[in-house]
């Protein structure tokens, strides 16, 4: 029995039932947005065309509103007897006023520790290469 040609799905799926050789013009499976050739967004077309959801913004203001109480319990964790608690509050509090530490990052060229070597190549291209890569050539 033949192979029935799906009608929805994603366009992977599409290709999997799409005849050998064949290319997509483009594939409008993505909830009504077309996406070029490639997966990637036609021109003029948003992947996120509704913006930002509402509740985001709501759910963040009504958090700012218990800033000062929530910056104020850290600070009463912070002096408080258990160790493991202040420590973290300590880090919390910091973390908010100053930011986050900067991570230490040590690149090497190799296991002995030798400076990264940088090396640059550069020789001309004939005029049938640049042709070959579509360049105009003079």
């Amino acid at each position: 029995m033949p192979r029935k040609a799906r009608t929805t799905g994603s366009p992977v799926q599409a290709a999997a039932v799409r005849k050998k050789g064949s290319k997509p013009k483009a594939a409008a499976t993505d909830h009504g947005r077309a996406r070029a050739e490639g997966g990637k967004w036609a021109k003029g077309v948003s992947g996120n065309p509704g913006g930002r959801r509402k509740e985001v913004a709501e759910v963040r203001d009504l958090a700012r509103q218990y800033t000062e109480e929530a910056m104020l319990t850290l600070a009463k964790i912070m002096r408080s007897s258990n160790e493991r608690a202040a420590a973290a509050a300590c880090n919390i509090i910091l973390d908010r006023g100053w930011g986050k530490a900067p991570q230490a990052l040590a690149i090497s060229g190799d296991e002995d520790g030798a400076p990264i070597r940088h090396e640059l190549g550069v020789r001309w291209m004939t005029q049938d290469e640049a042709a070959a890569r579509g360049w105009r050539t003079a």
